[in-house]
């Protein structure tokens, strides 16, 4: 029988200890340290009720900065778009399955609500970006700090199928919630590099796993002082490598797609060689083609970058926006095996396959690509 941990005691039973860290580790339903490595379990966002919420601070200092208020959009996605989309992420989750891939989908959540904190309110955004919300890394889940308010609760769609995974033996903790008041985005004189490093705030998809190396991208959604929190969590176990001249937009997944250790697929448009992450000097660059642009309702949440946005199965399969004809080349060129589907609204609702997916176990091991 299973011994819990209160029945291991110190000394004598060291041994009993260590079998049961193993049987843990064994049973574990989280186990993933690379973004390549065979896919066996994803989470796969949703899109009901999805919309942008009310203009904040953060939502001007994190989303459109570029625009004045007047611009801003606000309010529910059309039912055309959301409808298309429900249709394009069940073929995703179908594709996936027939893969042999276990998908798992967070709970409907209704975003219209307003709720508050003693300091603010907001309403909230959507489910359809996991990649955002939580880090799964090794056998630990890491809820992120986001700095935008309409997220603050966006995790609770997820808490249930986290459960299961707590059981199984996944570590599972939260970064400190941040604040997000308004000086966070607002004090010129102390930002850097997105926002202010008053408190620790950052998306999950400002990260890339490779192994023992984890970078981190500091912009308008993570800071300097996240990552700094990130490796205090993570001890020296993984090297956090902070990305700081690169891209001051959001998250990393529009500049760097990363196949399989050795192969990178790059932003010509954001990344130069001259600030080129040192991590990638040596391996094998496939400068992004100019994209197609797949176009967009009303205001974009993702440029057309969003093209290099696919999600890796494995190191020889990928799956890849079946327009971007001239990237699925040259994914091909490197023995890379692409299946093409498409989500028609990605530029519109702000994400591509890496986003709308999480994954949470592969068959990789911790492994250490650099040193």
């Amino acid at each position: 029988m299973l011994k819990t941990l209160d029945q291991v005691h110190n000394g004598s039973h060291n041994k009993d200890f260590d079998q049961l860290s193993a049987t843990i580790a064994n049973n574990c339903k989280v186990s993933v340290y690379d973004e390549w490595s065979s896919l066996e379990e994803v989470i796969v966002g949703v899109v009901e009720n999805a919309r942008l919420p009310q203009i904040d601070p953060s939502v001007r200092g994190v989303d459109f900065p570029e625009l004045a208020d007047e611009d801003i959009p606000t309010g529910k996605f059309s039912d055309r778009v959301l409808e298309e989309t429900q249709e394009d992420l069940a073929i995703l989750v179908a594709t996936l399955q027939e893969l042999n891939v276990k998908v798992r989908r967070p709970e409907i959540t209704n975003h219209s609500i307003s709720f508050s904190t003693p300091n603010w309110s907001s309403c909230g955004h959507f489910n359809y970006c996991p990649r955002d919300v939580f880090l799964a890394l090794g056998n630990q889940i890491i809820e992120a700090p986001s700095p935008s308010r309409s997220r603050y609760f966006e995790m609770n769609a997820y808490k249930k199928v986290f459960l299961e995974y707590f059981h199984s033996g996944t570590r599972w903790i939260s970064a400190p919630k941040p604040m997000l008041l308004d000086e966070l985005f607002t004090n010129p004189n102390s930002k850097q590099h997105g926002f202010l490093n008053s408190e620790i705030a950052f998306d999950a998809a400002n990260i890339l796993r490779l192994g023992k190396d984890i970078l981190y991208q500091v912009s308008d959604s993570g800071n300097q002082l996240g990552g700094q929190w990130l490796q205090s969590i993570l001890g020296n176990d993984y090297r956090v490598h902070q990305c700081i001249n690169v891209y001051l937009g959001k998250h990393i997944d529009t500049t760097f797609t990363v196949v399989r250790p050795g192969l990178v697929v790059i932003n010509p448009e954001r990344v130069n060689h001259d600030n080129l992450p040192a991590l990638f000097h040596n391996w094998d660059k496939i400068w992004c083609p100019e994209p197609v642009d797949i176009g967009y309702e009303g205001y974009p949440l993702s440029s057309i970058w969003i093209a290099m946005n696919f999600l890796v199965v494995n190191p020889e399969l990928a799956i890849v926006d079946k327009r971007q004809v001239s990237l699925i080349k040259e994914l091909e060129k490197r023995g890379v095996n692409v299946i093409g589907l498409q989500l028609r609204h990605a530029r519109t609702l702000g994400g591509g396959f890496h986003c709308v997916t999480n994954d949470v176990r592969r068959s990789g091991l911790l492994e250490d690509y650099f040193n």
